[in-house]
């Protein structure tokens, strides 16, 4: 029987938060993957993960973003970084328990999420936790 939980576990998944609309597929180990899209408008409240570390790459769409009280924008797939000129990929790393929100500022938000979960395989949308 213990086989079969683990397949099940193993499963990609379709996950719903507010008016976003994601799919979770499980990696090896502890690492999984969520690709989201949250519509024009939308805003994901301050909340944090306490069971997982987030990798965010923006992949569409422009967004404000804050992170432990800290403001900025990202436009997905990829920005120009300041100090060096170089392109690199829109991307935020969210260690779990630090409080972050976000607000979609173009027709719609499309990104990607690589997690590390601590205890055990759970989705952000379950493991959300709102801090207002």
């Amino acid at each position: 029987m213990k086989i079969v939980e683990w397949m099940k576990s193993r499963m990609p998944r379709i996950e719903r938060l507010g008016g976003c609309k994601g799919i979770r597929i499980p990696l090896l180990g502890r690492k999984q993957i969520e690709f989201w899209h949250a519509p024009g408008g939308g805003v994901i409240e301050p909340h944090i993960h306490e069971h997982i570390d987030s990798h965010i790459f923006y992949l569409w769409g422009r967004v404000e973003v804050m992170v432990d009280g800290r403001h900025a924008s990202a436009i997905g797939p990829v920005r120009k970084r300041k100090s060096t000129g170089r392109w690199v990929w829109a991307h935020r790393f969210i260690p779990a328990g630090h409080i972050h929100s976000a607000k979609i500022v173009s027709k719609r938000g499309i990104f990607a999420v690589l997690e590390t979960c601590h205890e055990g395989m759970v989705s952000p949308s379950v493991d959300f936790v709102a801090k207002n």
